[in-house]
């Protein structure tokens, strides 16, 4: 049998490139064979590359006492600036506005840290209330399930009791969990210093770059700066913003169901936001299984499950994709990258502000002609 004539290379299916361009010119494949010297460079980049993300790493984690705050005090300013500027174009002394900034945002944190430390603390003295009330839903559970499982002949007593439940463990972890939240907020000094300088900085860079660079380079910087500026400011201030929103109808919402620590569930929903998916899951589960333990019947935990999910649905789905820039929207793969690099670095902190400080390394990218491929490939 003699084969086919080979007619030359067969067309590709379009059906598996739609949508894709194809170059008509022919694409060599193999690379240029390269001398010794240039391998041994190409090699010696790479391990020095390897090498310099490994000192990096060790680095922000070595220094995370410092970099932790610096890096909140930076978001606090660009969320802060605004009223910082509106004051000084009402002709409002630098000193004065400055002190009004600072005195807002120490307010602020010391409401959060009485919230948060008094919600806590009266969670762990309920504790012993819902022992009992989880004791009695696993026995109506296990009784439920020996009605179901008596005529397979299986005893679920010795499998599961009631009485097993032990919430030890959940106490343990919350006054961990206290104690760490009063650590960072011991910071607060720290940050509130780191933001008084920034504000007070407000504007410099720009003339520095014009007694720095030539006439034309110092526009092209200025006017680059300014945009980068300009789009992280609108990013984390409509992402503040639209976390605010989305707490505050949490707490309302908990509030009219009667659910206990409210502004607890509510302040933490604002905080789990900056967490893709996954903050959005726990900031909707946490609220639903206290209510699970709190009302006798389940229908209203249910119901309160049925708002929630529709309150955050909407946010993620409707109103951050009308709001935000089509250009900052992140490749979830790499969204899932910097959760775990950035939880890992400095813990459930990092993991709030990871997505923050990628969507910030995207912007400026986009905005870099040389580093724009690299934006590209950070995209969705």
């Amino acid at each position: 049998m003699q084969p086919a004539p080979d007619d030359g290379p067969r067309p590709l299916d379009p059906f598996l490139y739609e949508g894709v361009p194809l170059d008509p010119e022919p694409v060599e494949l193999i690379a240029p064979s390269l001398s010794s010297s240039e391998r041994s460079l190409r090699l010696i980049s790479l391990s020095l590359g390897v090498l310099s993300a490994i000192a990096v790493g060790a680095a922000l984690m070595a220094l995370r006492g410092v970099l932790l705050p610096f890096v909140v005090a930076v978001f606090l300013t660009y969320l802060c600036r605004p009223l910082y500027v509106t004051l000084r174009r009402r002709r409002v002394a630098a000193p004065i506005a400055l002190g009004v900034v600072v005195m807002a945002i120490s307010l602020v944190f010391v409401l959060i840290g009485a919230l948060v430390a008094s919600s806590i603390e009266q969670f762990i003295d309920a504790l012993p209330r819902y022992q009992d009330r989880l004791e009695g839903l696993a026995g109506s559970v296990v009784a439920m399930a020996q009605d179901l499982s008596g005529r397979a002949g299986v005893r679920l007593e010795d499998l599961f009791q009631a009485s097993d439940i032990e919430l030890g463990p959940i106490t343990s972890a919350l006054q961990t969990g206290l104690g760490s939240l009063v650590g960072f907020f011991s910071n607060a000094f720290v940050i509130l210093l780191y933001v008084l300088f920034m504000l007070a900085g407000t504007g410099a860079l720009s003339r520095k770059v014009q007694a720095g660079f030539k006439s034309g380079q110092a526009e092209t910087v200025a006017g680059l700066i300014r945009t980068v500026d300009a789009q992280i400011r609108q990013y984390l201030v409509t992402k503040a913003l639209i976390s605010a929103g989305v707490g505050a109808m949490v707490v309302i919402i908990l509030l009219l169901f009667g659910v206990d620590f409210a502004l607890l569930w509510g302040f933490l929903t604002f905080l789990l936001n900056f967490i893709p998916n996954i903050g959005s899951l726990v900031a909707t589960l946490l609220p639903f299984l206290v209510a699970l333990v709190q009302f006798s019947n389940p229908l209203v935990a249910v119901i309160l499950l049925v708002l929630l999910v529709t309150v955050q649905g909407l946010t993620g789905n409707v109103i951050e994709p009308r709001l935000f820039a089509q250009g900052l929207d992140l490749s979830p793969l790499l969204v899932l990258f910097a959760l775990v690099f950035w939880g890992w670095l400095w813990g459930v902190w990092g993991m709030v502000l990871a997505v923050p400080l990628t969507a910030i390394i995207k912007i400026a990218f986009e905005n870099v002609k040389a580093l724009a491929p690299l934006a590209a490939l950070m995209g969705n």
